[in-house]
């Protein structure tokens, strides 16, 4: 099942032998560990967990049974009890290669790069032949910012499991790091050959095109005039004017129980964000979500199906909507990011301060939404190419979820309150978030 996405799960039971146990009793474990299995496959969590704690009363410290209570701890999120029994169990069973592979990603998954690399590093020594881990141990290696040694490793990876489904995006992003274009270029192609659509893969592409001085393929893939479009919202159904949806529309989002100064994991610096409201369904984001809803509409009718584009020809038909509000106040801004998980995304204003003005010269577009400057990389030398857009109360963007976008910083007393959006595949087709996933 899904569990098998982000751990070792349980194979066999391995018949390690213990000198201590009798046959009998041997005997007795295989059937317990197979009931464990069987309770985990089913999806009783707590079950399996159950057995093998009583197994463990029987052989305390067997290597096994301690690998296979560190992946129940992991699916429970108890990261800290999962590394500590994987610990143990390499320190009883020093060769066991799925204990030091579930190390790694247990040392990942809490930022700890540098004992996961190790880890990873151990399990590629007991298997070279074994794609993960040499994948693994590249991920480990770009979060260390050792983007030359990720390269190579991810190289040799991919060249054991040219298919794999996630790694060429995360290979193309540590050639960007390390100034390799054209083998970022390369790399992007190959994951978007294995996930057409690929939202990341075509977020890296772009940047690759860019510093290679290919500007024509750049502007076909990043096509503001034909890509990005803009529109002014009806008035909901049961308020008198705009004015007035967007009042309610602020008022439950600046009151929203999750808004959360400069979150950690989103792009916003210094300003106030809040979690997905799509579930509210008795609330102003309701009516929103069906203004974007019947925008969205509209903009793929008017952006038909096309071959000729990488992101025109991988359009879903059913999507689900993610909606947050976004609070910048004064002095604050977003950083250039992308939306990884979206097929297109967007932006609705709510309420903007007069100092951000529609009519300003292009010399002064503070607070404006800026498409096309992407992510820092220490070795890039192109000027971007970009284009920016006014914040209008009551209009919303649409773009393709790949486009980096931010908002230029601005000073105000009066804070902008927008909602940004993604729609999706329903369920996610093209790319799925494995644990070894690194962004864009």
């Amino acid at each position: 099942g899904q569990n098998k996405a982000y751990i070792l799960a349980f194979i066999v039971w391995g018949g390690i032998a213990m000198a201590a146990l009798d046959t009998q009793t041997e005997s007795q474990l295989e059937q317990q560990f197979a009931l464990a299995a069987e309770r985990f496959e089913a999806g009783d969590i707590s079950g399996a967990q159950a057995v093998l704690e009583d197994m463990l009363t029987k052989v305390p410290d067997h290597p096994i049974i301690l690998n296979y209570l560190a992946v129940i701890a992991h699916l429970s999120g108890d990261l800290i009890r999962a590394e500590g029994l994987l610990r143990n169990s390499v320190k009883i069973m020093p060769d066991f290669f799925d204990a030091w592979n579930n190390l790694g990603l247990v040392a990942f998954g809490q930022g700890k790069h540098e004992d996961a690399a190790h880890a990873f590093q151990q399990a590629c020594s007991l298997a070279p032949e074994a794609p993960d881990p040499t994948i693994n141990r590249a991920h480990a290696l770009q979060a260390q910012e050792r983007f030359n040694e990720a390269v190579e490793a991810y190289g040799r990876g991919l060249a054991m499991q040219p298919d794999h489904p996630t790694a060429w995006a995360a290979f193309s992003r540590a050639c960007l790091e390390d100034g390799r274009w054209q083998d970022a270029a390369f790399a992007a192609d190959r994951q978007l050959a294995l996930k057409p659509g690929h939202t990341v893969a075509l977020a890296l592409k772009s940047v690759a095109l860019q510093q290679l001085g290919e500007g024509k393929a750049w502007r076909e893939l990043v096509d503001f005039d034909r890509l990005i479009g803009a529109f002014d919202i009806d008035v909901p159904a049961g308020y008198a004017d705009l004015a007035t949806f967007n009042k309610a529309l602020i008022d439950f989002c600046q009151n929203h129980r999750s808004l959360k100064y400069a979150p950690s994991d989103k792009a916003t610096e210094f300003g106030s964000q809040t979690n997905n409201l799509a579930p509210e369904t008795d609330s102003p984001v309701a009516e929103l979500l069906l203004a974007i809803g019947k925008c969205a509409e509209q903009y793929r009718s008017e952006r038909p199906l096309s071959s000729d584009h990488p992101f025109l020809s991988q359009r879903p038909d059913n999507w689900e909507c993610d909606i947050w509000a976004t609070v910048l106040e004064n002095g604050v801004h977003q950083q250039s990011h992308i939306h990884r998980v979206g097929w297109l995304s967007g932006v609705y204003y709510a309420q903007k301060p007069a100092v951000i003005n529609a009519d300003m010269p292009a010399s002064d577009m503070a607070g404006w939404i800026e498409f096309g400057r992407p992510v820092f990389y220490p070795k890039a030398k192109a000027e971007p190419m970009t284009r920016c857009y006014p914040p209008v109360e009551g209009r919303l963007y649409l773009f393709p979820s790949y486009f980096y976008h931010r908002t230029i910083p601005f000073f105000s007393e009066t804070p902008r309150i927008s909602l940004a959006f993604d729609l999706r595949d329903r369920p996610v087709t093209r790319q799925v978030p494995f644990i070894d996933y690194v962004d864009g």
